[in-house]
């Protein structure tokens, strides 16, 4: 997995924590300003159809004017009744609750004419807690008494605290009753209704269910209650040949989420009371048979409730809309909750991925686009009857855009800190190098005076000694060694100052490459590399990959680059749950091989006075690092490929069993040049050649040795109990310029030397010790010269980069090409010197490559005619050298008695 894709799911699952956790810790706020996402939902989508066979009686304020005020005589709801029965309604709800009785004869008439038609309501009031005895009028013979009976998923339903039901007769003759009761939500609105609660031992449906039971002939025993739903099984809607099923989402209440068709004057099909029972034309000619009706008080200040569309809105409006959503199948179902975390999962992820990029303008852009479109999507679900979550989602991708905003500011901070301690250590070595340019420019200035000084006493007629000869001889190479110098320096002040606004420019603005390398560095810090080197770093990218996988993995590096580092963090990057066992191949003594690695039985051989568990067996399920591989020898190469192709390891004196080991080799040898040679098994290399890690050494690691250096002298000074609190700058210079072929190993040791010398608070150059080195190397051989900053190899391996073509390694080193020359000359006199004469070899040496070495050998056989042509010229051996010395007077004082030596053996 990419470092930039790990990066976006860790923040976006972070963003789903945070989210879910603000909404458990404020779950009414939450729950409340959901609430009003859906009440939008409903005002976006506007009025629906509803079922045309719902027709709605009103007792509204114009019958008031007729019949008085509430509530009626009840012969006038006698004769509606009576009307609605001649009319061969479908089914009637009569939507008034008559609780008293008024007197014997009214009460008769009301039972006669309800008795086989209407249904009426119970007014009940809920509650969650267990079931007791119902206060209230209970009546025993309401026709709940063989209802639909409960089961396991009707535990969790709303239970009937109170009820208050049709007086006694009435009770027991209609054809059906229905509970009135709503669940309003916290914000008061209604939005929900239990279809059926727990009631004396059974379950008593809502008014606008048994209203639905009532209309379409459904018998208690064809209604089923499951987890999630309420079903009504067989069931043959008005006008339809075959019978279907209709499955009713209900919550683990057995609430039913009420799809309100529209505001009240807009919706359903309505008739005033008055009108109905005058038989005006108001009622439009309506034909009431097989209709369902609905008859309700819609008085004015009577029986308000608030719903999403309205905050007055008549009660029995509710009702027609229960009977409408199930008639009409037009169902509003909520998302499951493992639905609704994993759409906040996803548009967390996509909102850290749309930070992956670095336009600002594209990052708001993209967030109000993402959330926009999801709820673009929720709208639409809501038209296709799924409820999806609002609130929760939208601040998830804001809550994740933030955390986004947060870590990137964090980390750039952290860059822009890193490069602004770089740009003050490249200003402070900037003032350095004027400081040297300025010296420099005075010492070239005395040497001069000096040199007019003697070349005009010269000049007087003075007669020139042997002793001024060979002062204004070394005046010319002091001087012409000074201007060198000097050039280098500017070359240096060229390059930092450029570095400097390069610097200046990155620490407002990194670049994306640098951040996308940050997660890897941090990474690689937490195994305990240091680095920032885009070579190890891509080292590192490859070796976890290769860590989920088996494979055999060799490491090639020089002694030192940390091979073991790395082993141990492929096995701690791998699942592998065994021990990291390394084995220094090389340390291990002439006759214990097979003991060491394979290990042994008791009394298998001479001493073997116990049994001893092989390095193999120790890392059975984990890991085995095998360090210097090359110094096995060839016929346990032969014990080693078996380990490998069978998996299989021989103890001394025992048998063969399986192990299940990673192996990881590394050596600092050319393993292919051994194969080659026969020196080394070709089965055994191809077999650990599986994947190969190439660690670079630490003189191409230049950029990490500050890094290293803070990081050594932080852990030993510690150790050591100095108060050291940093090294000098002329001190890291020194380090930067060392060629280091003892690699990090060599770095440490120098360090804990310096940290043991140094007498202040920064360790100093001559505490480190580099100066001594090359005080013995030059005592050694005579011939050879401090390196200067950019390095004779620095330079050699430019030249072969670009083929020893002399313009491009001058640009690529930021030189003059004179400079390249002269100084490319000097190291090819030097070498010929070294290899006494041989063009062959020198060309060999230098070119470190064979397609280069016929170029490089016709250069330097250019330089050495061009410098013979100078016996010719001269009769003498030392004028010779004077002349040959003034021609090359570009190349480097510190090459000049190579010249001489070459000059000299040409006579």
């Amino acid at each position: 997995m990419k470092p930039a894709m790990k990066k976006s799911l860790i923040i976006g699952f972070l963003g789903v924590s945070i989210t879910i956790v603000l909404a458990m810790g404020f779950s009414d706020l939450f729950v409340a300003w959901e609430l009003k996402t859906l009440d939008a939902r409903f005002k976006i989508r506007g009025p629906i159809e509803t079922d045309p066979n719902i027709i709605m009686i009103d007792a509204d304020d114009a019958s008031a004017k007729e019949f008085g005020r509430w509530p009626w005589n009840r012969n006038v709801h006698v004769a509606m009744l009576d009307l609605l029965n001649q009319g061969k309604a479908g089914a009637v709800l009569y939507d008034v609750l008559f609780a008293q009785s008024t007197g014997h004869e009214n009460d008769l008439k009301l039972i006669r004419a309800a008795k086989e038609l209407a249904l009426f309501p119970v007014a009940v009031e809920l509650s969650e807690e267990p079931e007791a005895s119902v206060e209230g009028d209970t009546v025993n013979t309401l026709p709940v008494a063989d209802g639909i009976p409960k089961n396991q998923y009707t535990q969790r339903y709303l239970n009937v605290n109170r009820a208050i039901h049709p007086f006694l007769g009435l009770g027991r003759e209609v054809h059906a009753t229905g509970h009135i009761a709503s669940n309003r939500d916290i914000d008061g609105v209604i939005r929900r209704v239990p279809l059926l609660v727990r009631y004396k031992g059974t379950l008593l449906p809502a008014l606008g269910l048994q209203a639905v039971l009532n209309y379409l002939d459904i018998s208690f025993a064809n209604v089923e209650v499951s987890r999630s739903s309420i079903l009504l099984k067989e069931v043959r809607l008005p006008g339809e040949d075959q019978s279907i099923d209709i499955r009713i989402p209900v919550d683990s209440k057995g609430q039913m989420l009420i799809n309100y068709a529209g505001r009240w004057e807009d919706t359903f099909k309505h008739a005033s009371f008055a009108s109905v029972l005058s038989e005006e034309p108001a009622n439009n000619g309506e034909d009431l048979t097989g209709k369902l009706v609905l008859v309700s008080n819609t008085l004015s200040g009577h029986d308000i409730k608030s719903i999403p569309l309205e905050k007055d809105y008549p009660g029995s409006g509710i009702h027609a809309n229960i009977v409408n959503t199930i008639l009409t199948r037009s169902f509003l179902k909520q998302s499951h909750h493992s639905t609704n975390h994993t759409l906040i999962l996803l548009l967390s992820l996509g909102t850290a991925l749309i930070f992956g990029r670095r336009n600002y303008f594209l990052h708001a852009a993209g967030i109000l686009l993402l959330a926009g479109s999801y709820v673009a999507f929720g709208v639409w679900a809501f038209h296709a009857g799924i409820v999806l979550p609002m609130l929760s989602p939208i601040l998830s991708i804001f809550i994740t855009a933030l955390l986004v905003a947060v870590i990137q500011a964090s980390t750039e901070k952290k860059i822009s800190d890193t490069l602004q301690h770089e740009k003050t250590k490249v200003e402070s070595h900037l003032e350095s190098i004027i400081s040297d340019l300025a010296r420099k420019e005075e010492e070239l200035k005395e040497i001069q005076d000096q040199l007019s000084s003697i070349q005009e006493g010269v000049q007087k007629g003075q007669e020139q000694g042997k002793t001024q000869g060979m002062q204004i001889e070394d005046l010319q190479e002091k001087l012409q060694l000074l201007t060198l110098d000097k050039e280098d320096l500017l070359a240096q002040r060229a390059k930092l100052e450029d570095k400097v606004l390069d610097l200046r420019v990155h620490i407002s603005f990194d670049s994306p490459i640098q951040e996308t390398l940050q997660p890897l560095k941090i990474e690689c810090e937490r195994f305990g590399i240091n680095t920032n080197n885009p070579s190890v770093l891509e080292v590192f990218k490859n070796l976890k990959q290769v860590a989920q996988v088996p494979s055999p993995v060799l490491i090639l590096g020089d002694s030192g680059t940390g091979k073991e580092v790395f082993a141990r963090a492929l096995h701690e990057l791998s699942q592998r749950s065994g021990e990291f066992v390394p084995v220094n191949m090389g340390a291990i003594p002439e006759g214990l091989y097979e003991s060491e690695l394979f290990g042994h039985l008791k009394g298998s051989f001479t001493g073997a006075t116990a049994d001893k568990k092989g390095k193999f067996t120790l890392a059975d399920g984990g890991t085995i690092f095998l360090d210097e591989i090359g110094e096995i020898r060839q016929d346990l190469q032969v014990k080693l490929l078996r380990v490998l192709q069978e998996k299989e390891v021989q103890p001394v004196g025992g048998k063969a069993f399986k192990v299940n080991i990673r192996v990881v080799a590394a050596t600092n040898r050319n393993l292919k040049k051994e194969m080659e040679d026969g020196e080394f098994r070709q089965d055994l290399f191809y077999r650990l050649n599986t994947v190969t890690f190439n660690l670079p050494p630490l003189k191409e690691r230049k950029e990490d040795i500050e890094n290293l250096t803070t990081h050594l002298i932080e852990k030993y000074r510690v150790e050591y109990g100095k108060q050291i609190k940093g090294i000098s700058d002329k001190a890291m210079q020194a380090l930067l310029n060392y060629d280091w072929p003892g690699n990090i190993r060599e770095l440490e040791n120098i360090i804990q030397r310096g940290i043991t010398f140094a007498s202040g608070e920064l360790i100093q150059e001559k505490d480190l010790g580099l100066d001594s080195g090359i005080k013995v190397k030059e005592i050694v051989e005579p011939s050879k010269k401090p390196k200067k900053s950019e390095g004779d190899e620095l330079l050699l391996n430019a030249l072969r980069e670009n083929k020893f073509e002399i313009n491009s390694t001058a640009l690529q080193l930021n030189m003059h090409r004179n400079t390249v020359t002269a100084r490319f000359k000097g190291i090819c006199f030097e070498k010929i010197v070294r290899n006494q004469y041989d063009l062959e070899q020198t060309a060999e040496d230098i070119s470190g490559d064979q397609s280069l070495r016929q170029t490089v050998l016709q250069m330097i056989t250019e330089y050495q005619n061009n410098l013979m042509k100078t016996i010719g010229e001269v009769g003498e051996v030392e004028e010779a050298v004077k002349v040959a010395i003034r021609k090359n007077k570009n190349v480097p004082a510190q090459y000049h008695s190579s010249i001489r030596e070459l000059v000299r053996n040409g006579f």
